[in-house]
Protein backbone atom coordinates (compact mmCIF):
# COMPACT_ATOMS: atom_id res chain seq x y z
CA UNK A 1 0.00 0.00 0.00
CA UNK A 2 2.79 2.44 0.83
CA UNK A 3 4.28 1.99 -2.64
CA UNK A 4 1.59 0.85 -5.04
CA UNK A 5 -1.25 3.07 -3.91
CA UNK A 6 0.60 6.42 -4.10
CA UNK A 7 2.06 5.45 -7.47
CA UNK A 8 -1.37 4.51 -8.81
CA UNK A 9 -3.00 7.61 -7.34
CA UNK A 10 -0.46 10.11 -8.70
CA UNK A 11 0.82 8.33 -11.80
CA UNK A 12 -2.35 6.62 -13.00
CA UNK A 13 -1.87 3.91 -15.62
CA UNK A 14 1.77 4.92 -16.01
CA UNK A 15 2.37 3.22 -12.67
CA UNK A 16 1.86 -0.19 -14.34
CA UNK A 17 5.34 -0.07 -15.81
CA UNK A 18 7.16 1.30 -12.75
CA UNK A 19 9.46 -1.43 -11.35
CA UNK A 20 9.69 -2.07 -7.63
CA UNK A 21 12.37 -4.12 -5.84
CA UNK A 22 14.04 -4.86 -9.15
CA UNK A 23 11.16 -6.23 -11.22
CA UNK A 24 7.76 -5.40 -12.66
CA UNK A 25 4.45 -5.92 -10.83
CA UNK A 26 2.03 -5.44 -13.72
CA UNK A 27 -0.89 -7.39 -12.24
CA UNK A 28 -0.54 -6.06 -8.69
CA UNK A 29 -0.16 -2.50 -9.92
CA UNK A 30 -3.28 -2.87 -12.07
CA UNK A 31 -5.20 -3.90 -8.97
CA UNK A 32 -3.72 -0.90 -7.15
CA UNK A 33 -4.81 1.37 -10.01
CA UNK A 34 -8.37 0.05 -9.79
CA UNK A 35 -8.22 0.68 -6.04
CA UNK A 36 -7.21 4.29 -6.64
CA UNK A 37 -10.61 4.82 -8.27
CA UNK A 38 -12.38 3.90 -5.03
CA UNK A 39 -12.86 5.99 -1.88
CA UNK A 40 -9.69 5.69 0.19
CA UNK A 41 -11.44 3.95 3.11
CA UNK A 42 -12.35 1.02 0.84
CA UNK A 43 -8.91 0.50 -0.70
CA UNK A 44 -7.60 -1.95 1.97
CA UNK A 45 -10.77 -4.02 1.59
CA UNK A 46 -10.30 -4.06 -2.18
CA UNK A 47 -6.71 -5.24 -1.83
CA UNK A 48 -7.78 -8.06 0.47
CA UNK A 49 -10.62 -9.09 -1.82
CA UNK A 50 -8.41 -9.02 -4.92
CA UNK A 51 -5.79 -11.15 -3.15
CA UNK A 52 -8.47 -13.62 -2.18
CA UNK A 53 -9.65 -13.78 -5.79
CA UNK A 54 -6.11 -14.51 -6.98
CA UNK A 55 -5.77 -17.36 -4.51
CA UNK A 56 -9.16 -18.78 -5.51
CA UNK A 57 -8.14 -18.45 -9.17
CA UNK A 58 -5.10 -20.63 -8.61
CA UNK A 59 -7.18 -23.28 -6.83
CA UNK A 60 -9.79 -23.27 -9.61
CA UNK A 61 -7.04 -23.59 -12.19
CA UNK A 62 -5.57 -26.59 -10.35
CA UNK A 63 -8.94 -28.35 -10.43
CA UNK A 64 -9.60 -27.54 -14.10
CA UNK A 65 -9.55 -30.13 -16.86
CA UNK A 66 -6.21 -28.86 -18.10
CA UNK A 67 -4.44 -31.05 -15.57
CA UNK A 68 -4.62 -34.83 -16.17
CA UNK A 69 -4.29 -35.76 -12.52
CA UNK A 70 -6.56 -37.50 -10.10
CA UNK A 71 -8.66 -35.60 -7.61
CA UNK A 72 -6.41 -36.71 -4.75
CA UNK A 73 -3.30 -35.17 -6.28
CA UNK A 74 -5.15 -31.99 -7.13
CA UNK A 75 -6.33 -31.80 -3.54
CA UNK A 76 -2.76 -32.13 -2.31
CA UNK A 77 -1.63 -29.37 -4.66
CA UNK A 78 -4.38 -27.13 -3.36
CA UNK A 79 -3.49 -27.88 0.25
CA UNK A 80 0.19 -27.27 -0.45
CA UNK A 81 -0.72 -23.79 -1.62
CA UNK A 82 -2.70 -22.77 1.46
CA UNK A 83 -1.00 -24.84 4.18
CA UNK A 84 1.42 -22.16 5.32
CA UNK A 85 2.73 -21.07 8.71
CA UNK A 86 3.28 -17.46 7.57
CA UNK A 87 -0.20 -16.26 8.58
CA UNK A 88 -1.88 -14.50 5.63
CA UNK A 89 0.74 -11.84 4.98
CA UNK A 90 2.12 -13.54 1.88
CA UNK A 91 -1.35 -14.13 0.43
CA UNK A 92 -2.93 -10.73 1.08
CA UNK A 93 -0.06 -8.36 0.37
CA UNK A 94 0.09 -7.00 -3.19
CA UNK A 95 3.87 -6.79 -3.08
CA UNK A 96 3.99 -10.53 -2.38
CA UNK A 97 1.80 -11.53 -5.32
CA UNK A 98 5.08 -12.50 -6.95
CA UNK A 99 5.00 -15.73 -4.96
CA UNK A 100 1.46 -16.62 -6.01
CA UNK A 101 1.95 -15.65 -9.66
CA UNK A 102 4.93 -17.99 -9.88
CA UNK A 103 2.50 -20.87 -9.23
CA UNK A 104 0.75 -20.07 -12.52
CA UNK A 105 4.00 -20.58 -14.40
CA UNK A 106 4.62 -23.85 -12.58
CA UNK A 107 1.12 -25.09 -13.40
CA UNK A 108 1.28 -23.90 -17.01
CA UNK A 109 4.50 -25.80 -17.59
CA UNK A 110 2.78 -29.18 -17.17
CA UNK A 111 -0.80 -28.38 -18.16
CA UNK A 112 -2.30 -30.40 -21.00
CA UNK A 113 -2.28 -29.10 -24.56
CA UNK A 114 -5.10 -26.64 -25.37
CA UNK A 115 -8.14 -28.02 -27.17
CA UNK A 116 -9.33 -24.71 -28.60
CA UNK A 117 -8.02 -21.35 -29.76
CA UNK A 118 -9.51 -19.80 -26.64
CA UNK A 119 -7.44 -22.07 -24.40
CA UNK A 120 -4.31 -21.26 -26.39
CA UNK A 121 -4.87 -17.53 -26.01
CA UNK A 122 -5.61 -18.01 -22.32
CA UNK A 123 -2.26 -19.77 -21.83
CA UNK A 124 -0.40 -16.97 -23.60
CA UNK A 125 -2.24 -14.30 -21.64
CA UNK A 126 -1.70 -16.05 -18.30
CA UNK A 127 1.99 -16.69 -18.93
CA UNK A 128 2.60 -13.06 -19.88
CA UNK A 129 0.54 -11.43 -17.15
CA UNK A 130 1.77 -13.70 -14.35
CA UNK A 131 5.35 -13.54 -15.59
CA UNK A 132 5.42 -9.77 -15.58
CA UNK A 133 4.47 -9.84 -11.91
CA UNK A 134 7.18 -12.08 -10.50
CA UNK A 135 10.99 -12.28 -10.62
CA UNK A 136 10.94 -16.07 -10.35
CA UNK A 137 10.44 -16.34 -14.11
CA UNK A 138 14.21 -15.98 -14.39
CA UNK A 139 14.45 -19.40 -12.73
CA UNK A 140 11.28 -21.02 -14.08
CA UNK A 141 11.63 -20.59 -17.86
CA UNK A 142 13.58 -23.90 -18.23
CA UNK A 143 10.34 -25.69 -17.31
CA UNK A 144 8.89 -24.58 -20.65
CA UNK A 145 12.02 -25.72 -22.45
CA UNK A 146 11.49 -29.12 -20.85
CA UNK A 147 7.82 -29.07 -21.85
CA UNK A 148 8.70 -28.36 -25.47
CA UNK A 149 11.50 -30.93 -25.46
CA UNK A 150 9.08 -33.64 -24.33
CA UNK A 151 5.98 -32.72 -26.34
CA UNK A 152 7.40 -31.02 -29.44
CA UNK A 153 4.14 -29.19 -30.10
CA UNK A 154 3.73 -25.76 -31.66
CA UNK A 155 1.93 -24.45 -28.60
CA UNK A 156 4.73 -25.61 -26.29
CA UNK A 157 7.26 -23.87 -28.54
CA UNK A 158 5.25 -20.63 -28.37
CA UNK A 159 5.12 -20.82 -24.58
CA UNK A 160 8.84 -21.52 -24.40
CA UNK A 161 9.68 -18.56 -26.62
CA UNK A 162 7.36 -16.27 -24.70
CA UNK A 163 8.77 -17.44 -21.36
CA UNK A 164 12.24 -16.45 -22.54
CA UNK A 165 11.04 -12.98 -23.53
CA UNK A 166 9.24 -12.40 -20.22
CA UNK A 167 12.19 -13.72 -18.21
CA UNK A 168 14.56 -11.45 -20.15
CA UNK A 169 12.38 -8.42 -19.42
CA UNK A 170 12.38 -9.11 -15.70
CA UNK A 171 16.07 -9.99 -15.63
CA UNK A 172 17.15 -6.92 -17.59
CA UNK A 173 15.52 -4.62 -15.07
CA UNK A 174 16.86 -6.23 -11.89
CA UNK A 175 20.34 -4.78 -11.45
CA UNK A 176 19.23 -1.22 -12.17
CA UNK A 177 16.62 -0.82 -9.44
CA UNK A 178 18.57 -0.17 -6.27
CA UNK A 179 17.99 2.65 -3.83
CA UNK A 180 21.04 4.58 -5.02
CA UNK A 181 19.53 4.72 -8.48
CA UNK A 182 21.15 4.21 -11.85
CA UNK A 183 22.45 1.13 -13.63
CA UNK A 184 25.18 -1.08 -12.21
CA UNK A 185 27.55 -3.33 -14.17
CA UNK A 186 26.38 -6.89 -14.71
CA UNK A 187 29.81 -8.19 -13.67
CA UNK A 188 29.87 -6.63 -10.22
CA UNK A 189 29.48 -7.61 -6.58
CA UNK A 190 26.28 -5.56 -6.28
CA UNK A 191 24.72 -7.42 -9.20
CA UNK A 192 25.67 -10.77 -7.65
CA UNK A 193 24.28 -9.72 -4.27
CA UNK A 194 20.95 -8.79 -5.88
CA UNK A 195 20.60 -12.19 -7.54
CA UNK A 196 21.74 -14.14 -4.49
CA UNK A 197 19.34 -12.31 -2.19
CA UNK A 198 16.44 -12.28 -4.68
CA UNK A 199 16.60 -16.00 -5.45
CA UNK A 200 18.97 -17.85 -3.15
CA UNK A 201 17.51 -16.47 0.06
CA UNK A 202 13.91 -16.88 -1.10
CA UNK A 203 14.26 -20.45 -2.36
CA UNK A 204 16.61 -21.75 0.32
CA UNK A 205 15.20 -19.75 3.24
Amino acid sequence: GAIFFPDAFFQGLKSLVIPYAGYFHILARFVAWLGSLLPVRYVPHWYEFASWLLLVGIIVYIFSRRFPFGGGLKLLLGLALVATTAANEVFFNLANWAFLCSFFWLLLSFSSEPQSRGQSLFDVFLLTLAGLNTPFVVCLWPLFLLRWGIRRTRHSLILFGLSLIVAAIQFWNMPGRIEAGGMIPAMSRTFADVLIYRFGFIFLG
